[in-house]
């Protein structure tokens, strides 16, 4: 299987809405913060996926530059990845803004979801990232979910995310390669 990032490096997927603007535009904003920081642009990646219903209404907003990144925005149509990553994490719906930290070999190694009562600002995300990415343990909010050992391969193996053979679902680049502006204009 390929690994999602031949270079090494790790990806955040940032899921944001354009309506949503008080609340993604800290994430977005701290994305650029990371590339520029010597701790993180060399180990990092990111994309910022897009969940607002309409594409035009999004590409306005970005060739306005209310909240300019540097890295690729793009439009999750028909929330294909959106979907996946909900799939994948067992969860039963997924708000933005919420990022995950994916590894090199396609393991989530952590998500977050803010809102005005979980802030961007007031969240240890940053301290996690950077706990991930030099391989340090990270700072633990409890035990994980249980795992439901009853699914088989056929059920969850997707063109999203592949089941490795430690029955881990594993991403695979393929969710970006049809999102506009997306996987060949992102690395």
């Amino acid at each position: 299987m390929p690994a999602l990032d031949e270079g090494g490096k790790f990806t955040l997927v940032m899921f944001w809405a354009k309506y949503l603007k008080d609340n993604c535009f800290p994430m977005l904003l701290a994305g650029n913060g990371f590339l520029k920081d010597p701790a993180f642009r060399d180990k990092i990646r990111i994309v910022a996926v897009a969940t607002d219903p309409k594409e035009d209404q999004v590409q306005r907003f970005i060739d306005k530059a209310a909240c300019p990144c540097d890295f690729p925005l793009a439009f999750d149509e028909g929330w294909k990845v959106k979907n996946a990553y909900t799939d994948v994490t067992g969860m039963s719906s997924m708000l933005a803004p919420q990022v995950f930290v994916v590894t090199p070999n396609g393991k989530i190694a952590w998500r977050e979801a803010f809102s005005k009562g979980h802030p961007y600002e007031k969240t240890d995300f940053p301290e996690q990232l950077r706990r991930i990415v030099n391989g340090e343990e990270i700072i633990s909010y409890g035990p994980s979910p249980l795992v439901d050992e009853s699914e088989s391969d056929e059920e969850v193996a997707v063109a999203t995310y592949e089941v490795n053979e430690n029955g881990e679902k594993i991403m695979t680049d393929d969710m970006f390669k049809n999102l506009p502006g997306g996987h060949d204009d992102c690395w």
